[in-house]
């Protein structure tokens, strides 16, 4: 028997055993992609209820983006989007990936920031970047690559800005923010954000959040691009074929009451069991 549901039908971030069916939400992956590919300047809202497969979206796109450098912040318990931001910066694989990029850019371009044969004799070039990152003095052209690789940032909101500023030179860049709350201290660093940088923004949210949110201007932006999710007849025979191809057809009559992807999910694996 081909069914491979998940005890736990709700996604989390990296979640191996989530799947992504549906015609909604395959089609707001592809958007997302294609924006941060573009580098299109966009702030993308994603609202749907909990259990809707918001997770699923941005664990879906950060796993097809392996080769850009994606930002993607878990807000669910968060009371600052920066503390979060800098947490993710410093813990997670991403850190590793934009050193050795800033190195590889810093390492072509030995001479131009300082590295001349008198330096060679003195350190070896990992040695003589880490006392470029103690003395901070950071050259004109290249300075943003110093900067990465030394992450020397302020970490706050604004240390988040400028550097997210410089990572756009060193490739596509896109910013997923999950579980978004009414928080008046993160809803002011996200809008500063929003206007600070010039990359796609996805935000995930609950209507009652989005519903909460006063600011006009950062309500509007959010607007934009806004994607709601709901399940129609069609996405529940797609998400129950990606998850039991065998017994689809039969598992479809018994979940036409799911309105959200995490209660079809329970139904029909309840009923499998059952069976």
């Amino acid at each position: 028997m081909n069914c491979n549901f998940p005890e736990y039908p709700v996604s989390k971030r990296e979640d191996a055993n989530s799947k992504l069916a549906g015609k909604l939400w395959n089609l707001i992956v592809e958007d997302i992609k294609s924006s941060i590919l573009s580098k299109k300047n966009i702030v993308m809202s994603i609202v749907g209820q909990p259990g809707m497969g918001k997770t699923s979206i941005l664990n879906a796109v950060e796993a097809e983006l392996s080769d850009s450098f994606i930002i993607y912040l878990d807000l669910a318990s968060g009371e600052s989007l920066a503390k979060e931001a800098w947490f993710t910066v410093r813990n997670r694989k991403i850190l590793d990936k934009i050193k050795v990029s800033a190195f590889q850019i810093l390492n072509e371009h030995k001479r131009e920031i300082g590295y001349d044969f008198l330096a060679k004799l003195g350190k070896e070039f990992t040695n003589w970047l880490r006392h470029l990152c103690e003395k901070k003095k950071w050259d004109e052209k290249w300075g943003y690559a110093e900067r990465l690789y030394c992450l020397e940032y302020s970490e706050d909101i604004n240390g988040f800005i400028s550097f997210i500023n410089d990572l756009v030179n060193l490739g596509k860049v896109g910013i997923l923010i999950d579980e978004l709350k009414a928080n008046d201290v993160v809803l002011s660093e996200l809008h500063k954000l929003i206007n600070s940088v010039k990359i796609p923004i996805v935000v995930t949210l609950v209507p009652e959040v989005f519903n909460d949110i006063k600011d006009s201007a950062l309500r509007r932006r959010l607007d934009e691009y806004k994607k709601e999710l709901y399940l129609t007849e069609d996405d529940k025979k797609e998400i129950l074929k990606a998850y039991c191809p065998d017994f689809a057809e039969e598992l479809y009559s018994q979940v036409s009451k799911a309105d959200t992807v995490s209660k079809l999910i329970d139904i029909a694996r309840t009923k499998l069991q059952i069976a």
